[in-house]
């Protein structure tokens, strides 16, 4: 077996990506590209990402496609702006998912329809995620700079309303849209590091599963029933092929590409003040807290990788290295500390924070407490960190100190209004509140 074909497999196995005719030219070119800027020959690229999950991430990424344009797709958009006021009577937060977003091309036209259909209030209340294989992608995200062509399918009033003309005929997204929209760089199957499980309202899954071997297809529509919350609804595109829905919860909703999830009572749910930790189901670690029991902020686990670091006012205006966040955890978690830095260089992690956590997880209380306070003295605004400097003291058997940040924490909140997001951008003040006072009785 050639070392390419070695690579084609690999990424067959990891990412279920079908090799693709054009990759016979496209491929050899990306390889020596990374080879001269690691000052690698090609052979050496590949050896390395077959070991290096970020390397044969990045690969990945760029052998995907990331051309798309706003609105496309549009008799989907009615159904989904349809679904989502249902939800809102519903239920306190509403989560839209774009998965293998390209360039924002999707998201942002979701965002743009809820904007024009929405009160501001309704909006803060819908949280829109964005990812995908192609770390270039999501810095285009990001940029949210467009040429003519992606307008192919937009009016020019909102071209007008949501576009600033730039030099050279290109076009910025205002930042009114841009805030609404968070952008993660992961594969589809690793979207259980961004949303937590029976919440995500909508899924769109469009022009994706072309490129995906049916195996891959199998385990990525099942991951979509765990992630769906009831009556959740999952869009596919006409050029994509049908669903593998037999033995799921998921059926047909509707001629328009859409399935729907079924069967409500047997589906697990994340209640809305109370999450399931990140780290739920995996094999060598155990979950932080059952989500009926979890006496965490909501999503802290889950979703730090969104949230470390970050105020209400960035948040989803910029996405963090979640293939780096999981490795460098894995690596702490394990006693490789020393490794994990070069992977969070980029990612605007607060470190300390990352160790606590990581010793909070093994139960190692102390250190975690240690890691909190050096966290919180460099965020000294940042409550969310407090309440984990607190909550790691009382599990470290120190209620004196514990008692005395539990009241500091709950005299800080009395200048909050309830109701505000705080730092970590989903947590609010009371539900915090409602946590410290079934924690620690203050």
């Amino acid at each position: 077996m050639t070392e390419l074909k070695q690579l084609t497999d690999r990424l067959l196995e990891k990412y279920g990506l079908l090799t693709r005719p054009e990759w016979e030219a496209q491929l050899p070119e990306l390889l020596k590209t990374i080879g001269e800027e690691k000052k690698n020959d090609v052979a050496t690229v590949i050896r390395n990402a077959l070991f290096n999950e970020r390397l044969l991430c990045d690969i990945a990424g760029q052998l995907t496609n990331d051309e798309s344009f706003f609105f496309r797709h549009p008799q989907h958009m009615e159904a989904l702006l349809a679904h989502t006021e249902q939800a809102l009577g519903q239920k306190k937060f509403v989560t839209i998912i774009s998965a293998g977003c390209a360039a924002g091309q999707e998201p942002y036209s979701v965002a743009m329809s809820l904007h024009r259909r929405f009160t501001d209030v309704q909006i803060r209340r819908v949280r829109i995620v964005g990812v995908d294989l192609n770390r270039n992608a999501i810095e285009r995200c990001l940029a949210a700079v467009y040429p003519r062509w992606s307008f192919r399918s937009t009016s020019e009033e909102d071209i007008q309303r949501f576009f600033t003309l730039l030099p050279d005929n290109m076009f910025q997204l205002r930042d009114v849209i841009r805030e609404m929209v968070s952008f993660y760089h992961m594969p589809i199957q690793h979207l259980l590091q961004a949303v937590p499980l029976a919440t995500a309202d909508v899924i769109l899954f469009r022009n994706v599963s072309i490129y995906l071997h049916s195996a891959a297809l199998h385990k990525i529509t099942e991951l979509f029933t765990r992630l769906l919350a009831p009556s959740g609804l999952l869009f596919t595109a006409p050029s994509d092929p049908p669903l593998p829905i037999k033995g799921t919860s998921l059926s047909n909703c509707s001629n328009l590409e859409c399935y729907q999830l079924e069967n409500a009572a047997s589906h697990p749910i994340a209640p809305v003040d109370g999450a399931m930790s990140r780290y739920h189901g995996s094999g060598d670690r155990k979950a932080i807290a059952d989500a009926s029991t979890s006496p965490l902020p909501v999503a802290i686990a889950h979703r730090c990788q969104e949230t470390l670091g970050r105020t209400p006012e960035t948040t989803g205006t910029s996405a963090q290295n979640d293939v780096s966040f999981q490795l460098a955890l894995d690596m702490i978690a394990t006693g490789q500390k020393d490794q994990c830095e070069p992977l969070l260089e980029h990612s605007q992690i607060d470190t300390s924070f990352l160790y606590g956590l990581a010793h909070f997880l093994e139960e190692e209380y102390q250190k975690a407490a240690d890691c909190f306070r050096e966290s919180y003295f460099e965020t000294r605004e940042n409550l969310i960190t407090l309440f984990w400097y607190a909550y790691s003291l009382q599990q470290s058997a120190e209620p004196k100190r514990a008692q005395m940040q539990w009241n500091a924490l709950k005299k800080a909140l009395q200048d909050v209004p309830e109701g505000t997001l705080l730092e970590d951008g989903y947590t609010t003040s009371d539900t915090l509140l409602q946590h410290i006072n079934r924690i620690a009785g203050v």
